[in-house]
Order: C-alpha cells, then structure tokens, then sequence
C-alpha cells in the first residue's frame, strides 16, 4: 500500500473542514404524519462512530479500527429519544459532502435511541443529518481519515464535530461567556506553531492565545517509557487537536463582524473563523446549518499575513521531551 505523504494531509484536511453543510433534497417522505404544534422534535442530538468489528472508542468521542486500511466503512449514527415517531412519521439519516447528498438511511426507534447505519466510499470530511420529514433534527460533521502508524499500517480514524464552533451565552450582568473551539492535525515529525486574535470589523480587538506542538514531544516520551514495544505499534504518527478560545466579555454589546484569526508556521496559511453579533447580542454565522445545542458551525476562509504573528510565532519556546526514565 503506498503510504501518505505526510505534509499532504493537513493541507487537504484543512481545505474540507471549510466545506459547507448541505440541506438534503429529494429525500423527504411524500407523507408526513399531522402532529401537534406542541409536539417537540423527536430528538435533537446524535452521535456518529465507525461501525464494524474491532472499533475503538476513544476518550474524546471518537473511533478507531487499528490497521484498516482505505476503502468504504461503516458508521453508525445514533440519537437520544425525546418522544416516539407518531405513525406515518418518517425519519431519515442523511450523509452528504458539501453540497453533495451521498446516500440515506431510515432511522430506526428503539425505547431509548434512534439508529441508522450508512456506508462512507472513502476518507473525507462528511455530514450527517437526522430530518423527519421537512424538519430538521439534528446533525454532526465528521471527519474519517486513514493515518499512518508507527508499524508502517494504517489506522482508520473517525472525529466528530470536526468544523470550528462557537458557542457564547448571556452573563446575568449582560457579559459573554462562551468559548470558540478549532481542530487541527499535529504531526510527528513537525513542531507547528500558531499565534490566534481576535478581530472586531476589521481592525485588532485582543490576542487569544498561541502555542507550540507537544505531539513530537509527548510520542518520543511514550516511546522511551514504554515497556511494550507491540502497544506502540498502531500508534498514529498524526494528531487531531482540538483548541478553544474563550470570547471576549465584551463580544455581545458589540455588535458586527468578528474574527478569531489564526497564524501558524511551517507554510501553512493564515485562517480566519469569522461570525457576526446582531444588534439584539444574538449570533449568526455564513454557515446556514442550524445550531445543535447552541454550537454555531463556523467557515474557514484565509486571512491577511501578519508580520508581528510571524516574529511570535518564531519567539515561541521549543519543548524537549523529558529525559528517559525505563530501565
């Protein structure tokens, strides 16, 4: 199997998670049952992970299956019952790719969890959607990508809720309080920085915050304190590192275009997550999904260089591993 080029993959991840969420056509039942006004949605949450044998589920939500290569897989979507499907009610699991709708599934009830399984042809960046009928659920963008591994294989790997969010909330003393998240890819073999700001209609508000790369430095630690070599074989040589943000306190009476920029080293580019704040302190970005939960999706798109965030960037301190402690 020939292997991945190593400096590849983030740029061509980087370049999905800014694909935007499509609003599926053509899939909906010609007969949803009347219900209610007061009825509510029969759920407003999902999970997805790989389906099939030997999947791993991770601390951080996600999954894995050690030594899978590529090819199509399995996921399974699953979602909290707030009420059962009145009958003739039908629910539908939608994957789709940027504008593109991929394939559906009809959701399953059981007493306590809606289920739908699909089948994904190859790694990328996908969303899925629960609708019942015109009504939209719920829904969750992912990323599925195969990763090299310290034996020379291949990990499958699935991330959920891959696009950079917001989520922000009113302080009883009028206040923001929120935080906006980014993931991006570490690798081994790498030692990326990034500077982050943030920007009020274009013009500088206050710096976030910047760090260096730890995964080089935490995997020579694991190596050199490992006591089996065979429990570092399927260790993947890249990272998906999930950052957050706090917002500005100040971000609601403020009104207009804001911006966490992003500027990191070694030939990547600059990136701006950008939303707006409505005169009435609500939250609205260029994505049209609706909001899960109160998370707002974000788009990538590229800021302006920044020669100050060049000279940080090259200021932040390096981190040596610690020194051996095995035997």
């Amino acid at each position: 199997m020939p292997s991945l080029p190593y400096r590849a993959l983030p740029l061509a991840i980087v370049a999905l998670l800014g694909a935007a969420a499509c609003t599926p056509k053509g899939h909906l039942s010609p007969s949803v049952a009347t219900k209610p006004a007061s009825a509510g949605p029969i759920s407003a949450a999902l999970k997805v992970a790989l389906d099939g044998a030997n999947v791993q589920i991770q601390r951080d939500g996600s999954s894995r299956i050690p030594r899978r290569g590529s090819g199509p897989f399995g996921v399974v979507v699953t979602a909290p019952v707030t009420r059962q499907p009145f009958p003739g009610e039908t629910t539908v699991a939608v994957l789709s790719s940027g504008e593109r709708t991929l394939g559906q599934a009809n959701v399953e009830f059981g007493p306590r969890l809606g289920t739908a399984r699909l089948t994904v042809k190859e790694s990328g960046t996908y969303r899925i959607e629960f609708w019942s009928g015109a009504t939209f659920l719920a829904g969750t963008t992912f990323i599925a990508n195969v990763l090299p591994t310290l034996d020379g294989q291949r990990s499958l790997e699935l991330h959920p809720y891959a696009t950079p969010h917001v989520f922000v909330t009113r302080a009883p003393n009028g206040s923001a309080t929120g935080l906006l998240r980014w993931r991006h890819w570490d690798s081994i073999d790498a030692d990326v920085a990034f500077i982050a700001e943030w920007w009020h209609d274009g013009e500088k508000y206050a710096p976030a915050r910047g760090a260096r790369s730890s995964f080089a430095r935490d995997m020579i630690e694991i190596v050199q304190n490992a006591h089996d070599a065979k429990a570092l074989a399927d260790q993947p040589v890249w990272r998906l590192v999930t950052e957050q943000f706090p917002v500005p306190q100040e971000m609601l009476a403020a009104n207009g275009t804001w911006e966490l920029r992003i500027y990191r080293d070694d030939d990547h580019d600059p990136l701006s997550l950008s939303f707006m704040v409505l005169p009435d302190g609500g939250i609205t970005a260029a994505r049209k999904t609706p909001a899960y939960r109160g998370l707002i999706d974000l788009e990538i798109s590229h800021a302006p260089v920044s020669k100050t965030a060049t000279k940080q960037l090259a200021a932040l301190p390096r981190q040596r591993p610690a020194p051996f402690t095995g035997e």
